[in-house]
């Protein structure tokens, strides 16, 4: 049975992004944020749940009056949040997370030319777990740089990755000794590292899941997260696709195995500002019209912060399948899909729902095609 997502909301008035719920929707637990920014007004505060990025999910703007801001909203249930400061160029110069519950967050972003971490104060048990949990980590993670010299700055240096693979083990030990809401969050934040170390990926952190926390937190969206990154390592050659319900331009709802009930079938994930992955889906064109009538069909969905950018594509495209859009990842079908900083990657799939290639190109897709069909 699949989920169905919600709605997705009208545009925000800053950055076409869309605001997050609100109290009436949410539920009872009130959340303040408030705090000053030193000497910066023209800078950019968003606001957004943990995963969420300025392309993808729910955020908000909260505006800079004088130095200082305040912001309020409501949550079902204590949820990490963070608030990031953008300067003019876009870029994001620094990041306070939280829980949200019922807490005043006060938060001070320093200069940015400070290159300072912003200072937080609550007064919640959980934030302050959560501020205890960081800043041990964070300890650790300065002492294990130590023993690697400058390159582990580099990303692609051996260095940095073994760096990566320290700290991730940091984080699955804080979860393995408290299962807290706050080591279900850093157990989280595994499933969305693309860096994951393949020793926790194969099992440990399923298998940590399933001991200490899916029982005592069998209904929260950190546990309903995890659960679809489990079921999401099964998406490889001989693996099963995963099913979802998302809207089209219309606002239609589609349910992607009957779509492809009984075809050969394409699932493409892409979005409108994911370069290779117009290119990628561009290319498969041809493809789609020479088989579409021997048992081939495509169904795209794209990752959008509104469907106007959305629908523009398609008219540039002139894309001839259905394409279904999941605005501010109401539908969660990336992380569905494991793919939660990953913009696009699409399925070939046979007639019983069975993965033939992941990410084939064009040329790769129709070579299947032309032995099957």
């Amino acid at each position: 049975m699949i989920d169905k997502c919600l709605v997705p909301m009208g545009l925000g008035l800053l950055l076409g992004l869309s605001p997050m719920p609100c109290a009436a929707q949410d539920g009872g637990i009130r959340c303040c944020v408030e705090g000053s920014v030193a000497g910066n007004d023209s800078c950019v505060l968003l606001i957004m749940p943990d995963g969420a990025t300025d392309r993808t999910g729910r955020s908000d703007t909260i505006p800079v009056v004088g130095g200082r801001f305040f912001y309020e909203f409501s949550v079902g249930e204590p949820a990490v949040y963070s608030i990031r400061q953008y300067a003019s160029n876009g870029v994001c110069n620094a990041a306070a997370c939280f829980f949200a519950v019922d807490d005043t967050i006060r938060v001070t972003f320093h200069r940015m030319a400070d290159e300072r971490q912003p200072t937080v104060s609550c007064a919640s048990p959980l934030n302050l777990e959560l501020q205890r949990a960081d800043s041990t980590l964070e300890a650790a993670r300065r002492e294990t740089r130590k023993r690697y010299s400058d390159s582990v700055g580099y990303y692609g240096s051996s260095e940095y990755r073994q760096f990566s693979r320290d700290c991730q083990n940091m984080a699955y030990r804080y979860a393995e000794s408290h299962p807290t809401l706050v080591g279900l969050h850093f157990l989280k934040s595994l499933t969305m590292d693309h860096r994951l170390d393949t020793a926790l990926a194969n099992g440990r952190i399923e298998a940590l899941f399933a001991e200490k926390y899916a029982t005592r937190y069998p209904r929260h969206e950190m546990s309903k997260s995890i659960r679809h990154w489990i079921a999401s390592r099964n998406l490889r050659v001989g693996g099963r696709y995963v099913d979802f319900y998302a809207p089209d331009k219309d606002g239609v709802w589609h349910t992607l195995s009957e779509e492809i009930e009984g075809k050969y079938a394409l699932i493409d994930l892409w979005a409108s500002w994911c370069g290779p992955c117009v290119e990628a889906s561009r290319s498969m064109i041809p493809v789609y019209e020479k088989y579409k009538d021997r048992g081939f069909t495509i169904v795209g969905v794209a990752r959008e912060k509104s469907v106007g950018s959305f629908v523009r594509e398609l008219g540039r495209g002139k894309y001839p399948w259905l394409n279904l859009v999941d605005v501010n990842d109401e539908c969660a079908v990336w992380e569905r899909y494991g793919k939660i900083y990953v913009a696009g990657g699409t399925y070939l799939v046979d007639r019983d729902g069975i993965i033939l290639a992941v990410d084939p190109t064009a040329e790769e897709v129709e070579a299947i095609l032309r032995e099957v069909l």
